[in-house]
């Protein structure tokens, strides 16, 4: 016969996985490791930091005093200063010298406009033979000498915000000789 006083199964059941998950959480904070479906361990940040965690599970306290080591090692190091990689001065340079095409054709196109009255003449009309020779070589000087002078001036620009900012050379650049 049944005890009277014992509790239906569904509650046996019940108390059965409350009772493994207490110990699955108590092994996982013994190692260190925090309850994912519960958030962060309140003990853990009692005093406003992680170092001060402490368990006596299988009596022995845990990374309590080694963190309190590191913690006080981290406070002595300086922060490492992240050094600017060689990706990000491929991207201002190859940034700089497509701003200098599209600078150098709008600038040639209101140069032309303002020698000549016309409109700069396009690919196709530059290998028109009824266009004169004059005025294609013209155009292709005008066009070809002011990109090369600002990607000149912006890649050099380029180059001064990069020493301003990191206080080095771009990758890829060598010191002057003295």
């Amino acid at each position: 016969m049944a005890d009277r006083d014992a509790p239906p199964p569904r509650a046996r059941r019940r108390a059965a996985r409350q009772a493994h998950r207490l110990t699955r959480l108590a092994r996982r904070r013994a190692d260190g490791r925090r309850d994912r479906t519960r958030g962060p361990d309140p003990r853990r940040y009692r005093f406003g930091c992680a170092d001060l965690r402490t368990s006596t599970t299988k009596g022995r306290v845990s990374v309590a005093r080694s963190a309190k080591k590191q913690a006080a090692t981290k406070a002595v190091q300086k922060p490492k200063q992240k050094r600017p990689s060689k990706t990000t001065w491929r991207l201002i340079d190859r940034t700089s010298t497509i701003a200098a095409g599209v600078i150098a054709t709008q600038a040639a196109a209101l140069v032309w406009r303002a020698a000549t009255g016309q409109r700069p003449p396009s690919d196709d009309a530059s290998r028109d033979p009824a266009m004169q020779t004059r005025e294609a070589i013209a155009w292709a000087v005008l066009a070809g000498a002011s990109a090369g002078v600002l990607k000149v001036v912006l890649n050099r620009q380029a180059v001064a915000y990069w020493v301003r900012s990191t206080g080095d050379l771009p990758p890829g650049f060598k010191n002057p000789r003295p």
